[in-house]
């Protein structure tokens, strides 16, 4: 029991209201990241110009790039650049929509869905995290930036860019769904238990009727 203004509180209430408030600002962040995502790829979709344009942007190598990364460019991604392009576009959108809607119906009607349909959103959400950490880790290595474990020489350059913050955001995501999935699934097998253990005590006690 707790005392805030005079009034006892039960535990449980402020673990509660702790736990909401946390649930909240992941799925805040989650739209969030969302809306990167979503407005990145409306854009190249808008520009028309990403497509054709995405094999001469990817030819002049940053300095910053390790070359294995530029060989694969070179050797893999400008000779299929419309297919690499039409990926990156379907992509974001896909990830970007996943996002905020997953996160807005998570926080309106997560208790009205059935069991099935929230496993579905939740696969989906990590499938959208994992799509999400391959595209933003492809972009830092193409932009040749700082990775987060060196520090830069000026003060006056960033220590990470938005690429990596993406990356290591979206695995906590993943690594939270795939925790929900788990408690979900676990839930479930308690559940069918249950129901399995009471419908045998159901027929034991019309077998001692008919005895």
């Amino acid at each position: 029991m707790q005392v805030k203004n005079g009034n006892a509180e039960p535990a449980e209430y402020t673990h509660l209201v702790s736990a909401k408030s946390a649930f909240v600002t992941l799925m805040v962040a989650q739209i969030i990241i969302g809306y990167e995502w979503l407005t990145s790829g409306v854009t190249k979709i808008a520009s028309g110009n990403f497509v054709s344009g995405l094999a001469d942007s990817l030819k002049g190598a940053n300095p910053g790039t390790p070359r294995w990364y530029t060989s694969f460019i070179h050797g893999t991604v400008i000779p299929h650049s419309h297919i690499f392009a039409l990926s990156i576009e379907v992509g974001e959108v896909f990830v970007g929509v996943t996002f905020i809607a997953a996160a807005i119906i998570w926080v309106t009607r997560w208790k009205r869905l059935p069991d099935m349909v929230r496993g579905v959103i939740l696969v989906l959400v990590f499938l959208s995290a994992f799509s999400g950490v391959l595209m933003a880790l492809n972009f830092h290595l193409a932009m040749g930036a700082n990775h987060p474990w060196n520090i830069p020489k000026d003060g006056f350059d960033e220590t990470i860019d938005l690429d990596t913050v993406m990356i290591f955001l979206q695995l906590a995501l993943m690594a939270f769904s795939a925790c929900l999935l788990c408690k979900l699934r676990k839930a479930r097998k308690a559940t069918k238990l249950s129901q399995g253990n009471e419908a045998d005590v159901a027929i034991g006690a019309l077998l001692a009727k008919g005895s």
